[in-house]
């Protein structure tokens, strides 16, 4: 029969292994969804929006270029972390919209939208 140093030693070492092998996601910067993307498209058609009426649908951008403010990106991205490992990157989402320099309303939005945990490698 195992003795109790020996059992609690077993344990503590499972206790290890487990955390060392624990994986965490993260997630970071703004995430605008698919519904709040299409109902900038939608208005883009219809009417004219206003950098101001932008922040109201999504929020702030994540960065707005120094030399061009007329430039707005949001930029989400997922990554695994193991404690061991380094991080890997899951999925990556930007969006970046451009705003004309004259009237400052939208005109164009751009979604890269890179889901790399379901790509087949």
């Amino acid at each position: 029969m195992l003795s109790f140093r020996v059992c609690k030693k077993i344990f503590l070492l499972l206790n290890i292994f487990l955390a060392f092998s624990a994986s965490t996601v993260s997630y970071h910067g703004k995430y605008v969804r698919d519904e709040q993307v299409k109902q900038l498209q939608t208005k883009l058609s219809s009417q004219s929006l206003s950098k101001h009426d932008v922040s109201a649908l999504i929020g702030s951008p994540a960065f707005i270029p120094a030399y061009n403010s007329n430039i707005w990106y949001y930029i989400h991205y997922t990554t695994k972390n193991k404690f061991w490992a380094f991080n890997k990157l899951l999925a990556q989402r930007i969006i970046i919209l451009t705003f004309s320099p004259d009237s400052e309303k939208l005109m164009r939005i751009l979604v890269l939208d890179n889901n790399i945990a379901n790509r087949q490698e």
